[in-house]
């Protein structure tokens, strides 16, 4: 056996922790290219320093774009989701087809009239009926 495999590893104190989980260490890898172009640009500065003046001097560009990213994202998704379950019913007059927006008046309306005609889970009405017909025997 070697000696590193014999030697424990050493026990490290609490303000080593504390460090740790205050500063974590990041690892990339970057193709040699690219690399170049990161030591080319940065000068003076080490790789941590450039990093974080990049972050920091584009915090507001990239906030922006990240949001920009949500919203298109969100836009597109609530987009696909009404197309895919949005309820629809055909004009009594020209039979084309009008589709229900959520919360509109129409869906109100159907949302009424599901509860009043008694509408609901399958398992909750047969268990309704289960308690009726032991109330019966």
């Amino acid at each position: 056996m070697t000696e590193a495999e014999i030697k424990p590893k050493s026990k490290r104190y609490p303000s080593q922790e504390k460090y740790d989980r205050a500063n974590p260490t990041i690892t990339v890898r970057l193709k040699k290219d690219t690399k170049d172009l990161l030591d080319k640009c940065k000068g003076d500065l080490s790789q941590r320093e450039m990093i974080r003046k990049l972050i920091v001097d584009n915090k507001d560009a990239l906030q922006a774009a990240y949001d920009a990213g949500h919203n298109d994202g969100f836009l597109v998704g609530v987009a696909i989701a009404r197309k895919e379950h949005e309820i629809a019913y055909c004009c009594n007059v020209c039979k084309k087809e009008i589709g229900i927006e959520p919360f509109s008046e129409e869906h109100k309306a159907v949302v009424n009239y599901l509860f009043t005609e008694g509408w609901g889970h399958n398992e909750c009405h047969e268990k309704e009926d289960e308690k009726i017909e032991k109330m019966i025997e």
